[in-house]
């Protein structure tokens, strides 16, 4: 499953532990996951453009 992410590739590409990444979710400070059994999962897809969309917005408030 390639284009699955679970919750500790999540916390590598936000360079967090899980533990955090739970309290992210809790929080809605990411998208929120599915689940694959026991394990939260994001499709890789829908998890980059998030991930790139709250980038560009960082990058936009700097300039104003």
């Amino acid at each position: 499953m390639a284009d699955v992410l679970y919750s500790e590739d999540v916390a590598a590409r936000l360079d967090k532990s899980v533990a955090a990444v739970r309290g992210l979710i809790r929080r809605g400070g990411i998208p929120a996951p599915f689940r694959i059994g026991r394990r939260c999962a994001w499709r890789r897809e829908d998890f980059d453009a998030w991930l790139e969309r709250q980038a560009r917005e960082a990058s936009e408030g700097r300039r104003q």
